[in-house]
């Protein structure tokens, strides 16, 4: 049970000599109660616990494009792989948020002969590498649990931006994979637990584990002839959040978070390791706010200056505005 201070709601006519028992009982109806009871309005009740959280940032990604056993050869500027599973197929390169092209190879036999030759070929293993940057954006919902814990439910759309990969020091030859967009997006659903190492009325700082999936990944061959099988990329993170409370209702944070999302775009029969490992390493710096629902409803009386919660006809109410969270004289109107 907390205790709050009474308000002025209306100061007595006193030229109308008003007895004392009429006054009383108007003091009585109107005046705030020292103790505060829970809202009657379920919906409030139910939403209170969930608290909304918006984001956005800014990351540096390296990325890692490694064939396994899967032949990379140059012509006219593309990039092609030639999986010695497939006969006369190669697929020209398109990461990126765009699918490979399946097409028929009208190449000179003893090219592909050689390619399949795990002895002649040396360009079966190549890795293509290179740094990009990424403007995520972020919604989610979390509730606190124990007063320690956190868990958040979410969604990320990523802006990638990244235009070049270089091929390894061994594989000179080859010349740089050029995206021809430069642009693409992956769309992520996420959980991330967390753990309160601080928490009070002003600030909370959190470690955070997170883990998803990602979708439209864009490495995917739509052509429904293709011999290929792709992994949903499963993305796991570690961070540091620290929160700013503006308000009970309202704060702002900043996070930090490293993520690493690997994927194997693997070529058909399951038993073989032709493919491509794709990896993903990711540094994010991230602003937000997050934002719940109040409880009750602010006060509805104008000449009432109680700025803690307080009751009206036995009704709850909040003394200020959500966004507010101290009185005029600076100390907080609540407590963590």
């Amino acid at each position: 049970m907390k205790a709050y201070s009474f308000c002025k709601i209306c100061k007595p006519d006193f030229k109308f000599h008003v007895t004392k028992s009429i006054l009383g009982l108007f003091i009585l109806l109107i005046t705030p109660s020292i103790s505060y009871g829970k809202s009657p309005n379920k919906l409030r009740k139910f939403l209170n616990p969930i608290h909304f959280n918006f984001s956005i940032g800014y990351g540096r990604t390296y990325y890692n494009n490694q064939t396994i056993n899967v032949a990379v050869y140059e012509k006219d500027g593309n990039h092609y792989l030639y999986n010695p599973g497939e006969s006369q197929i190669i697929y020209l390169i398109r990461w990126f948020g765009n699918s490979y092209v399946r097409m028929k190879a009208y190449e000179d036999p003893k090219l592909l002969a050689d390619l399949s030759d795990s002895n002649k070929n040396v360009l079966r293993y190549v890795t293509f590498s290179g740094f990009g940057n990424t403007l995520p954006i972020t919604f989610s919902g979390h509730v606190d649990i124990l007063k320690k814990f956190r868990f958040e439910l979410g969604g990320a759309l990523y802006l990638n931006f990244i235009k070049t990969l270089k091929p390894d020091d061994k594989h000179k030859e080859l010349s740089n994979y050029n995206d021809p967009k430069g642009m693409h997006y992956t769309l992520k659903l996420y959980a991330m637990p967390s753990f309160k190492l601080l928490e009070n009325s002003a600030y909370t700082l959190l470690i955070n584990a997170q883990a998803g999936f990602n979708f439209s990944y864009g490495n995917l061959i739509k052509d429904t002839g293709a011999i290929h099988n792709m992994v949903i990329p499963v993305p796991v993170g570690l961070g540091v959040t620290l929160e700013k409370h503006i308000s009970e209702y309202f704060s702002i944070f900043g996070r930090i978070l490293y993520e690493n999302t690997t994927a194997n775009d693997k070529f058909l029969p399951s038993s073989s390791r032709n493919g491509v490992l794709l990896s993903q390493q990711s540094l994010f710096l991230q602003v937000g706010f997050t934002i719940n629902c109040p409880e009750i409803p602010r006060c509805p009386y104008p000449d009432c200056d109680v700025q803690v919660k307080h009751k009206h006809l036995d009704t709850p109410y909040r003394g200020v505005s959500m966004f507010t969270g101290k009185n005029y004289l600076g100390y907080r109107l609540y407590n963590k």
